[in-house]
């Protein structure tokens, strides 16, 4: 062996294989070499699934180990010999045995370690659970320090912490709960940085079904080979206290046994590209196992914010894609709810170099994701309806707009033309932030109503009145749902008529919509709006005849049913609030002339100026179905403590 590993030759290949030969043949320490070999079970990467409460383990601790050594056993990062003496935990016969619990419904994931001086050396992890597995817990931490000549990366950390930060709610919910901190600005400096992942690292029992999710919005750069990440404290006199380096990171971060996954919104973070002249595709600071890493850009390019957008480009486009963007059809040729790491850094590495260019054309930034140890697996669940329901002030579903809270007086002047008795001048109060719908519902909103399976379409003729010439929505023939066994909707909009407010639709019908909306929706309750609220939201401000305007000539009203969002806003950005249909409203009218009559309010397109004014009163019984009458809605937030 000797000969062969000091006989000159050109290439060291043979010295080097015959070298480990040698080290394997002797049993001596080598680079690299593992000290545990698990007898019984052996893990497999797996989760092994076990029926009884309790699960005998056996490890062999190779005869190489240091004579000083200290072992441990550890269940999702917890020692069992906490409060024994040392010499209670050595191998026996060069074994070390030990009987595990194993709680119903979760998950274990056991580990030997042998501590030698300052190296900690760890088994391969064995992962047993017993019973129906839970749901994974989400932990989060957001990064968006704002170091020199750097913006919008406070806006980064907060927008990504709002797309997140339902993922435990709605019937849909992905995972049983969710804990996420955030630090910006002056509490993002590089100390804090260090301390908050030190307290995620060591302070949280995760398992092994858990994701931890990091967020970096800053400035980096390469230096000697490493990816240093700027504090909001960066000084380049005082690098070494206001940088984190990535391999320190990826150091914290190695005790924590969930799924770990990192997100860098920073220059220079990803991969090496072709052009450079380090040979190896990944640099050495990303060549960790147990990590999903994706970054913006790689390692020779700089990473782009726009003032048009207010983010980052990458976390731009990542926002985007969590808003369902990023959704491809499944093995079945379905589109599911379900974002996987792949579906995610497909979109990334399409969109941001096109956004990028839209703006510099001559500008590169290409996303990487540099490891990837996890594969792909459920990340975030899109639902249209709640996950995110809010990014960047727009609704997935049902888009609304804040209306003013307070006192407000509501009803008409004196001397106005039209002016009705029941529309005296009186005081109220919008006491709960409360939106008001920015449209009224549409034909194609009622359908997803309609279609689900939830509601029950044997009292449909309660709600609505499908065969009237006036209704856009259509039922399709039976023969034509069955079709491969697939099922399809039953209800339709008419082509064309999608974006038309739902008419034929007495209160009942409209009141359902709104309980059923509340149900899908994780963060907002929805009713119909009481008259107070109505008038409050169609004013948007100082007194007007109309909603937005004392000249309704300006609405240039059609004499037919128009797409919602035809007519010109008020000074809300609501819109048709004097036009297209008049709206039902949650109360009873009052004074009670005709009883068990609800209030309805606002213009339509079958009525004139006078009838139209924001103040004019209607009511009908609550079964009323017309062509001219339709409904939106007002949301406020839930009063639910899970998801506050």
């Amino acid at each position: 062996f000797l000969k062969v590993i000091f006989y000159p030759c050109k290439f060291n290949t043979v010295r080097i294989i015959t070298f480990i030969l040698l080290c394997l043949f002797l049993n001596i320490p080598c680079f690299g070499q593992d000290y545990f070999e698990w007898i019984s079970p052996k893990p497999t990467g797996e989760i092994l699934r076990h029926s009884e409460d309790k699960l005998k383990i056996k490890v062999r601790v190779k005869p190489s180990h240091p004579t000083d050594a200290k072992f441990d056993i550890r269940v999702n990062t917890n020692s069992l010999y906490e409060n024994t003496r040392d010499a209670d935990v050595v191998p026996i016969g060069g074994y070390i045995e030990r009987e595990i619990r194993v709680p119903e419904n979760s998950i274990q994931s056991v580990v030997v370690t042998m501590e030698v001086g300052d190296e900690t050396y760890i088994s391969k992890p064995l992962k047993v659970a017993r019973g129906k597995l839970p749901l994974p817990r989400l932990f989060i931490l957001s990064l968006g320090p704002t170091p020199p000549d750097i913006k919008y990366t406070g806006k980064d950390a907060d927008d990504f912490v709002q797309a997140f930060s339902r993922q435990h709610c709605g019937l849909s919910k992905l995972y049983k709960s969710s804990e996420i901190k955030k630090l910006t600005g002056k509490y993002a400096e590089a100390k804090d940085i260090i301390r908050n992942l030190k307290q995620m690292a060591k302070g949280k029992d995760m398992t092994p079904n858990d994701v931890f999710i990091l967020f970096i919005a800053s400035h980096g750069y390469i230096k000697d080979g490493m990816l240093y990440i700027q504090g909001d404290d960066y000084d380049p006199l005082a690098e070494a206290e206001t940088t984190v380096r990535m391999d320190k990171i990826y150091k914290i971060l190695k005790p924590l046994i969930a799924k770990k996954f990192i997100f860098i919104d920073a220059c220079k973070s990803g991969e090496i590209d072709d052009d450079m002249e380090k040979a190896d595709e990944i640099p050495f600071y990303h060549k960790r196992k147990g990590y999903t890493v994706i970054t913006s850009s790689k390692a020779n390019e700089v990473s782009y914010h726009h003032d048009e957008w207010k983010n980052g480009a990458f976390t731009e486009i990542l926002i985007k894609a969590l808003s369902g963007e990023a959704n491809k059809k499944n093995e079945k040729g379905e589109i599911d709810d379900i974002i996987t790491p792949n579906e995610l850094f497909d979109y990334l590495k399409e969109h941001v170099p096109e956004l990028v260019k839209s703006k510099k054309p001559y500008a590169m930034q290409h996303p990487t994701m540099p490891v990837n140890e996890y594969g792909d697996y459920p990340l975030f669940r899109y639902d249209k309806f709640c996950a995110p329901t809010v990014i960047g002030g727009k609704d997935i579903f049902y888009r609304t707009v804040d209306i003013p809270q307070g006192e407000i007086e509501i009803g008409s002047i004196p001397g106005e033309k039209g002016r009705g008795k029941d529309e005296y001048l009186r005081v109220v109060n919008i006491d709960a932030q409360t939106a008001m719908g920015k449209y009224e519902v549409t034909n194609e909103q009622y359908c997803e109503f309609l279609n689900d399976e939830t509601t029950d379409q044997s009292i449909l003729s309660n709600w609505i009145e499908i065969k009237s010439k006036y209704c856009k929505i259509k039922e399709k023939k039976r023969r034509k749902r069955r079709r491969k066994g697939k099922k399809e909707d039953r209800f339709i909009p008419e082509a064309g008529y999608e974006d038309m407010p739902i008419v034929m639709i007495s209160w009942y019908g409209a009141k359902k919509f709104a309980e059923w909306l509340s149900t899908k929706d994780c963060i907002y309750d929805y009713d119909l709006p009481t008259e107070e609220q109505w008038e409050a939201a169609a004013r948007g401000g100082p007194y007007r005849t109309y909603s937005g305007t004392d000249d309704f000539g300006s609405f240039n009203q059609r004499e037919k049913l128009m797409p919602v969002g035809t007519y010109m806003p008020n000074a809300l950005g609501i819109h048709d609030m004097s036009t297209n249909v008049s709206e039902w409203c949650k109360n009873l009218y009052e004074p009670e002339e005709t009883k068990g009559a609800r209030e309805v309010r606002g213009g339509n397109f079958t009525l004139n100026a006078r009838q139209s004014r924001t103040a004019k009163r209607y009511q009908f019984y609550e079964n009323t179905k017309r062509k001219d009458l339709g409904f939106r809605l007002i949301r406020t937030v839930k009063k639910d403590k899970d998801c506050d």
